[in-house]
């Protein structure tokens, strides 16, 4: 992708990122010399989600919500689907060494991503790939992108989406709520829970579950099945009464013991639950 200039003003420098449906490439404005990120896909792949992000980051940022990156453009690159967007420092991954036993610090922290998911939220907007990875930092501020696989939680009729069962995880087995691991649609609530297991991966530097051994289950091989042997393993830790030994440890655990007793459609009362990292 050498010396390849987008829409004859953004020019490519450098690979950032690779995710499951496109890569992300640093690069700059030629005539401000403003960085960028430019996240591109193939036109014609199976799962395609930039049309769909854009859409949806555009929708946020008209109605107000400042905590995620900026348009500034969308279109077709010969056989690439191109999103050009605000360009961040870095993630809050490369900060977590720093943050182990910090309490204090990773409370601001999770209140800073509380009030951004309530953003979001607001808006009619459920993220539903909540993971470390997914926030950024700029001039000291946190940010959350990469809406590939977000959509609305309110349908044309202005009514909750229903809930329904499903046999494939929505998101990162890793950080995906006990929820979705027990074949549910995702909700508001699991974007929640999904903040919980960020705090416990910022307070220990680790899950319970990081460590899966090599588990071979005959129902069902797929990565993403809810039956697959690996993300039957995780769920297992993640049953309430496994995680609360964790969530006590760091104080996390009248948030943990709140999120996973929301009902599917209830909306979370999020004052409550910024108000218990102050």
């Amino acid at each position: 992708m050498k010396d390849v200039v987008i829409a004859n003003k953004y020019v490519l420098l450098e690979k950032i990122g690779v995710g499951k449906f496109g890569i992300v490439y640093k690069g700059i404005h030629k005539k401000t010399q403003q960085n960028v990120a430019i996240k591109m896909e193939k036109k014609d792949q199976e799962i395609a989600t930039i049309k769909h992000e854009t859409i949806i980051l555009n929708h946020l940022y008209r109605k107000g919500c400042r905590d995620v990156p900026f348009v500034l453009w969308y279109g077709v690159y010969f056989d690439y689907t191109c999103l050009v967007m605000t360009y961040f420092e870095k993630t809050l991954c490369e900060c977590k060494d720093k943050l182990v036993n910090e309490k204090e610090k990773i409370n601001k922290i999770m209140y800073r991503i509380i009030e951004i998911i309530e953003n979001v939220h607001e808006h009619y907007v459920i993220h539903r790939d909540i993971k470390i990875e997914n926030f950024m930092i700029l001039e000291n501020e946190i940010f959350i992108i990469d809406f590939g696989l977000a959509t609305f939680y309110i349908d044309e009729n202005n009514e909750h989406i229903r809930y329904k069962k499903r046999e494939y995880i929505t998101g990162t087995p890793k950080y995906i709520s006990i929820n979705i691991h027990n074949g549910i649609e995702p909700s508001r609530r699991d974007d929640l829970i999904s903040i919980g297991y960020l705090y416990l991966y910022l307070y220990y530097g680790n899950l319970p579950w990081n460590n899966v051994p090599n588990i071979h289950h005959t129902l069902n091989e797929e990565s993403m099945h809810i039956l697959n042997g690996k993300n039957m393993y995780i769920k297992d830790k993640k049953e309430l009464n496994n995680i609360m030994e964790y969530a006590i440890n760091s104080g996390c655990d009248k948030y943990i013991d709140y999120c996973y007793n929301l009902k599917y459609t209830e909306k979370p009362n999020y004052t409550i639950l910024k108000n218990m990292f102050l």
